[in-house]
């Protein structure tokens, strides 16, 4: 898996745009607030995937295709990774992409970075859509 980094390309917010190996373009947003029942950190990740025009891609049903997570490390994690450290693990995680130094440091289950993988949503939006032929599959 790989990504290019596009700052050439500009969408709405302040998302930033990359490329991944297939060229579908993925915008990226990540955003911290303080979790007011732990006093945590919390951060928020999103990824939407984009036509080659910057019109949102759309899934069979018409909706965006898009993949999002939310995290709140330990004190620890984040003494260790440092915000920019988490916002990295954050983007890659979103992006599909292997996470990077110490994995042991966020420990996300497998389920937990399919389900916030952008790459898994496309795949799954290729999925979507209404079962014409359920006489002949039943």
């Amino acid at each position: 898996m790989s990504y290019t980094k596009r700052p050439d390309l500009k969408v709405s917010g302040d998302r930033a745009m990359f490329e991944l190996e297939d060229g579908t373009l993925v915008a990226l947003h990540i955003e911290t607030t303080r979790d007011p029942v732990t006093n945590r950190a919390s951060y928020r990740a999103q990824a939407a995937a984009f036509n080659a025009d910057l019109t949102p891609m759309l899934d069979a049903h018409g909706n965006p295709i898009e993949a999002e997570c939310t995290f709140s490390p330990a004190p620890e994690v984040l003494a260790a990774k440092g915000d920019d450290g988490i916002g990295r693990e954050l983007a890659l995680l979103v992006l599909g992409e292997p996470a990077s130094e110490d994995p042991d440091a966020t420990a996300w289950s497998d389920d937990f970075r399919t389900s916030a993988s952008i790459r898994h949503a496309l795949a799954a939006a290729d999925m979507t859509g209404p079962f014409d032929n359920l006489h002949s599959i039943l």
